[in-house]
């Protein structure tokens, strides 16, 4: 409305006749858009013309100070009137005794809106003895006094009327009512209705029925229900028809009470003529049939309006889309979007709030994402963080529910193992959801006079043409040549980041639950989850952890990608996002150095948060690594998880076949002290994570490669364990998806084949990463990525020559041999770190 009104008084500038109607038209319109420095510059610009002495034109003016809460301009013009001689009649005097009403609402304390009442009554008084004796000032007067907090001076200007000769009517009466409303005094308002009202000799319409019943239900009376039936047939009985206004009120009265099937009974005997005037009474139904999840009845209540045909508000339609998104119902929120459209009428903020959840709940990404460009574009973007965090997510639940839609089956909503919503996609039909919700979001577009951009209008936004980013790895890079699901992923993920990114800027603080998911969004192996390529193609490699179940893949040589870009997990920019949300203080990272050691807790972190810390945390000794040539020393890399199995602590038991000197069975060389913690055969069995399909060299705590390492120290007296305690409700898994960090963790690690000591303390479960280790890694880093940039794939240690398995796994400790330093300087003059 501001650009409107912005826009009509640009147009007035380019008339050839001028003239004072024409800038009066450009001050209305800044008035209904509460825009009062155009009615303000409209002025101005009449009076260089010579057309500003015009009562109108002033009112206009003075009702745009009153809309905007500027009661000092208000008054200003008020008394350039009256200096420039120019006439000032009752409207006048209402439009200032409004702005000053409206006033009242912004001042600070009661002094002040103590000040601007008896600032009115002056005023009204000093132009009603000028002779004017209409009533609207008058009534404008009374509900101001209920805004000052002192409804009880409502008396004294129904005094003054008296006093002046200006008779009140049913509206003075409304207003004295409101005032001791807006007061927080519903029983002196019902005194006002039963006494003063009557006494008067006046007949109450449905504004004042309508007040009644808001008393009866704040007044807190036990009879409120039978008060509020009593109130109904006096209205019914009365000279003036029912309106929805006052059906809406009376409905939820009854709502409140605790009585909806009441209130549902009142709409369908609700004569259907007065229905067709007002959607109020169907926006409550639907708000009822929200709270108590009935969608059958809100879509008869939607059927009834179109039959009806009703002319819908945005509230009606907001609460409509609130219940049938909330029951996952997309094609009925559209419907309701489209008959919205079909009435010309404008989406608010909430209609694209409940549009965008019902995206979120079908996995309708790509409409989601239309959505957010067009009500962004169009300036219906909400201006609260919480409500722009809200937005945001919907994008984020739509792209991961989108990706798992194919495996997801069950019959209602549930969290993944990994912390992230899934929904029910059981019987929808989502070509016909997708068709028609990209549809109507590009009419509404039209509608909005909003231009969309060429990549999300059809597909989404584009990852540098055919060719597969650097990030990929070649089995990855194949799959994302062929142009299907996996590409579009890849594709989409790019324009869901840029919304979160935007959400950012725009001052929206996220939970680490929020980054969780925008992580996973460029997270690698959830795009790849599920595709057909993935399955059809076994060079792929699968998630290990999750809920798919499936066995690692890990590509060879060939197919490596570097810790810079990613290690082959996550997209580059992931690691940007991390260090961005810790830096900002949206979630802490918890990081102690000693002399001897690096310790990381990730007690705290979800599972793809913990992924990007552990790759953060790699990729900066890699640099290092690379900064000095491989001169550095490492320091030893101690990780705390959750545990995902409860700490029990006993007596070490011995079976016939160990020696007198081992530790028990699973458990490395006892420490000094004798005593070692340990677990019974189960816990053990859920330890080792023996996934359904996994061979036996995962039978062992270690994983494959496992070595032990020597020189374990206990910390449990260390207040840096101690100082965040799991409960034991963390271990068992039961509402959180914590303990999967510590799956993660371990699994990224055998990923990466690096050997580790890993074992379960009170504090938790601490994998441990000695510097020979990070040497190891470090060099094959370097060593194969500068192999893969360089395409010289030749057969190193632990290699398969190229006549044998190409898909071997290659040795942890390859040593790369003369050549380092040239290969670190051509992957560091490529931007490697």
């Amino acid at each position: 409305r501001r650009g409107a009104a912005r826009e009509a008084l640009q147009f007035a500038k380019l008339v050839p006749q001028q003239s004072a109607a024409l800038w009066t038209k450009v001050a209305a319109i800044s008035a209904r858009a509460g825009d009062s420095a155009a009615a303000l510059e409209a002025l101005e610009h009449a009076k260089e013309v010579g057309i500003s002495f015009n009562s109108r034109l002033y009112t206009a003016v003075m009702n745009a100070c009153a809309r905007a809460g500027d009661h000092q301009e208000a008054l200003n013009l008020f008394r350039e009137m009256e200096r420039r001689g120019i006439e000032r009649d009752s409207y006048t005097l209402n439009s200032l005794v409004s702005a000053l009403s409206n006033g009242m609402k912004l001042a600070g304390n009661s002094k002040d809106k103590s000040q601007l009442l008896r600032l009115a009554f002056k005023e009204v008084r000093g132009m009603g003895e000028e002779g004017v004796r209409e009533p609207e000032a008058y009534n404008s007067l009374v509900l101001a006094c209920g805004r000052a907090g002192r409804p009880g001076d409502a008396r004294e200007v129904l005094r003054l009327m008296e006093e002046l000769g200006v008779e009140a009517d049913v509206r003075t009466y409304n207003a004295w009512m409101q005032a001791l409303m807006e007061a927080g005094d519903p029983r002196g308002t019902l005194a006002v209705f039963e006494g003063n009202l009557r006494r008067a000799g006046l007949e109450p319409d449905m504004h004042t029925y309508t007040l009644a019943t808001n008393a009866i239900l704040h007044a807190g009376f036990d009879d409120a229900l039978a008060r509020a039936e009593q109130l109904f047939q006096d209205a019914s009985r009365g000279p003036h028809p029912l309106d929805g206004i006052f059906i809406a009120a009376q409905m939820t009265l009854a709502a409140r009470l605790g009585y909806p099937d009441t209130a549902l009974a009142l709409l369908q005997h609700t004569d259907p003529s007065v229905l067709q005037r007002s959607p109020e009474p169907f926006a409550i139904a639907a708000d009822l049939c929200s709270k108590a999840k009935r969608v059958d009845l809100a879509a008869d209540i939607f059927r009834r309006v179109q039959r009806l045909k009703v002319r819908p508000n945005v509230e009606l339609a907001a609460a409509l889309i609130d219940v049938f998104s909330k029951e996952g119902e997309l094609i009925q929120s559209l419907m309701v979007l489209q008959y919205l459209l079909d009435q010309g009428i404008r989406p608010n903020t909430y209609v694209i709030s409940g549009l965008l959840f019902a995206c979120a709940r079908a996995g309708q990404v790509k409409a989601a994402l239309l959505l957010h460009e067009v009500a962004s574009k169009a300036g219906l973007e909400p201006s609260s963080r919480h409500h722009i965090g809200v937005w945001t997510r919907c994008v984020l639940v739509a792209f991961l529910t989108s990706v798992r839609r194919s495996h997801n089956m069950s019959s209602i909503a549930t969290p993944s193992d990994d912390g992230s919503v899934l929904f029910s996609f059981l019987g929808k039909d989502h070509k016909s959801e997708q068709r028609l919700s990209r549809e109507l979001v590009r009419r509404m577009a039209r509608l909005l006079e909003v231009r969309l951009g060429p990549g999300l209008s059809e597909a989404g936004g584009s990852e540098g043409g055919d060719d597969a980013p650097e990030y990929l790895s070649q089995a990855d890079a194949e799959l994302f040549r062929l142009e299907g699901p996996f590409h579009d992923r890849v594709d989409m993920s790019k324009e869901v980041v840029k919304t979160f990114r935007r959400a950012l800027l725009r001052g929206w603080v996220p939970t680490q639950e929020d980054v969780n998911m925008a992580l996973e969004c460029m997270r690698l192996q959830t795009l790849r989850m599920y595709t057909e390529e993935a399955h059809a193609h076994p060079s792929a490699s699968q998630p290990i952890f999750g809920i798919t179940g499936l066995e690692e893949y890990s590509p060879g040589p060939s197919g490596y990608v570097s810790l810079s870009n990613g290690a082959g997990l996550f997209k580059p920019e992931a690691f940007s996002l991390f260090e961005e949300s810790t830096s900002k203080g949206f979630f802490p990272m918890k990081v102690k150095q000693t002399d001897v050691e690096i310790i990381v807790d990730m007690r705290e972190f979800l599972p793809v948060v913990a992924e990007a810390a552990l790759l953060v945390i790699l990729r900066a000794l890699q640099r290092r690594w690379s900064a000095t040539q491989g001169n550095c020393r490492f320091k030893e890399l101690r990780i705390i998880v959750p545990s995902w199995v409860e700490f029990v602590e006993a007596e070490p038991q011995f079976d016939d076949h160990q020696e007198p000197g081992e530790g028990p069975r699973g458990e490395g060389p006892l420490g000094a002290g004798g005593r070692e913690e340990f677990y019974s055969p189960d816990q053990v069995f859920h330890m080792e994570d023996r996934r359904d399909g996994a061979g036996d060299h995962d039978a062992e705590w270690g994983g494959p490669g496992h070595r032990r390492a020597q020189g374990w120290e206990d910390h449990e007296d260390d207040e840096f364990y101690a100082e965040a305690e799991v409960p034991v409700e963390t271990y068992s898994g039961e509402g959180t998806a914590r303990p999967q960090s510590g799956k993660k963790i371990l699994a990224l690690i055998q990923r990466l084949e690096v050997d580790y000591k890993a074992r379960q303390k009170k504090y938790g479960t601490a994998i441990v990463v000695l510097p020979h280790s990070l040497v190891s890694l470090m060099q094959r880093d370097v060593a194969l990525s500068s192999r893969a940039l360089s395409g010289a794939l030749r057969p190193s240690v632990g290699e398969d020559k190229p006549d044998g398995n190409p898909d071997a796994r290659f040795n942890p400790y390859y040593r790369p041999g003369p050549g380092l330093m040239e290969q670190q300087e051509q992957i560091r003059s490529q931007g490697y770190y």
